[in-house]
């Protein structure tokens, strides 16, 4: 299958000095998960392998130069008394042992029950690049929210800190979980396990930059009430080189992640990836990145419910220069949109976004794959639809939509609707796809007007789109077409290198 080059840069690469080779490098331990996050089962192939393929983040901890350890005292959740930080006598103040800790260092958090707000601020040092600060956690040790009003129970505000397998147990509260803010960078936070809470479980800031978020475990599964601020990770405006890689994310409310829309005159979150990350069951958005400049959202696998309406996988608002590659999306309303119109003539315009080898399938009821809403430059190709209600959806006119681009894809099984599209003149190109009604009456929208699906082919003279009765993928393999010719059926495309005479029609260049 081509791939282009990621102009972000490499997807999984994690920040030197955060995760980094080492001659002695120490495994961190597997935590023990203390509330059930429902694991991700994945049938759908592509040529035999797994689709979406996802590279797991593997974070080593170089040697330390020293180790310092800290154990609650119990009866008071670790918070009074003090030791030497030694093995044998260990600090009883968590918040004490932070302070303690000098670049080089490796800070081993032992078993029991820590009150926060507990802070890595100024009263703490700072790592290098070369000898980062360590802070690895026992898998039976848990932080909760203390008494301060919107406090984190964890929060981070200096640079170059690794901490492992933290445990955040937020219940019903409305702080966040793990906030890293202020002027924070190079920061990694791995193997994280956040259960519950009414606010963010992860909350990246507006200063911070080269955050990563990897192999974490959030889902608010016990939460009482539903809320929108609850979040699973969320991106500020203005926070710079965010990684949110390989997480199992489940039952946000809010959403599993969210990049935030800066207010009037700031400036939006900038090279956000959001890659190989499991998502389920938030009746929301799964993926929602209201504003940013530079997105790349590859490789993860989003499942919802049938049973739930005004649900999207991945939308795109106010966005500049996007990928969205090689996502799995099922049982959602919308599988991706693109651009937002919007009330009262208002609309977050997204421009320069490639939608490319992705598969939407089971959009709920009427549910759209894909929907162009206000969406400038953007290329929609090599995508496979599969029981879908409408295909595909190009809602506006010039110059709120126009320089679209919808070739090479395929559509299985479309229920009502192959193609919408509210005015031509807002499209670059629409051709070289293969629709596969389920029955005789599929039909399409072109410039407000319902017509049969091949006669809106043939006025909207897409000569090489094929209407095929009966096209089937084989045992969910998306390299398995059965019931119609795909291969080298489809359009040259700039950045998209293909075998044979031509490209084939779907995600699997055969």
């Amino acid at each position: 299958m081509p791939v282009n080059p990621v102009w972000l840069g490499a997807v999984l690469a994690l920040t030197p000095g955060v995760v980094r080779a080492d001659p002695a490098p120490t495994p961190i331990p597997t935590p023990v998960i203390p509330f059930r996050v429902p694991e991700f089962p994945q049938a759908l192939l592509l040529s035999g392998r797994p689709f979406p393929q996802v590279t797991p983040v593997k974070a080593v901890l170089a040697k330390p130069d020293r180790t310092l350890f800290v154990a609650a005292k119990k009866g008071d959740g670790g918070a009074s008394g003090s030791g030497d930080g030694s093995e044998g006598s260990p600090f009883h103040d968590l918040q004490a042992a932070l302070r303690a800790l000098e670049p080089g260092d490796r800070l081993r958090v032992g078993p029991g029950d820590y009150a926060g707000p507990i802070r890595i601020d100024e009263t703490c040092k700072e790592g290098t690049r070369r000898r980062t600060i360590q802070v690895v956690f026992d898998s039976r040790a848990k932080l909760a929210p203390g008494g301060g009003v919107g406090a984190a129970a964890l929060t981070v505000r200096r640079a170059f800190w690794h901490l492992s397998g933290t445990y955040v147990s937020l219940d019903q509260s409305a702080s966040p979980g793990i906030a890293i803010e202020g002027d924070a960078h190079d920061v990694l936070l791995d193997g994280a396990r956040v259960s519950g809470g009414a606010g963010p479980s992860v909350s990246v800031g507006g200063g911070t930059v080269a955050v990563r978020v990897a192999n974490a475990r959030i889902s608010k599964s016990r939460l009482e009430r539903s809320n929108p601020d609850a979040v699973g990770i969320a991106v500020l405006a203005g926070a710079r080189d965010t990684l949110i890689a390989n997480n199992q994310l489940s039952e946000n409310p809010g959403g599993s992640v969210r990049v935030q829309a800066p207010s009037d005159g700031g400036k939006p979150a900038s090279a956000v990836q959001v890659v190989g990350n499991s998502i389920r069951d938030d009746a929301a958005t799964a993926i929602d990145v209201e504003a940013a400049d530079g997105v790349r959202i590859a490789g993860n696998t989003i499942t919802d419910s049938p049973t739930w309406s005004g649900t999207r996988g991945i939308a795109l608002g106010s966005v500049r220069r996007a990928i969205v590659r090689e996502n799995a999306v099922t049982d959602v309303a919308i599988g991706i949109q693109v651009g937002e119109a919007g009330e009262g003539g208002e609309s977050r315009e997204a421009s320069g976004v490639t939608v490319d080898h992705n598969y939407v399938v089971e959009t709920v009821s009427v549910g759209t794959g894909v929907r162009l809403e206000a969406a400038r430059d953007t290329r929609v190709v090599h995508n496979v639809l599969e029981r879908v209600g409408e295909a595909f959806a190009i809602a506006g006119r010039p110059p709120r939509t126009q320089g679209v681009t919808v070739v090479n894809n395929l559509a299985v099984g479309v229920a009502k609707v192959g193609f919408a599209i509210d005015d031509p003149k807002s499209v670059l190109a629409f051709d070289y796809n293969l629709f596969s009604p389920a029955s005789e009456g599929v039909t399409a929208r072109l410039a407000g007007r319902e017509m049969p699906l091949a006669k809106a082919l043939e006025e909207g003279k897409m000569s090489h789109s094929k209407v095929a009765r009966g096209v089937r993928i084989q045992n969910h393999d998306l390299a398995r077409i059965e019931g119609a010719e795909v291969r080298d059926q489809g359009s040259t495309l700039g950045g998209f290198p293909h075998r044979g005479s031509a490209p084939d029609l779907g995600i699997e260049e055969r």
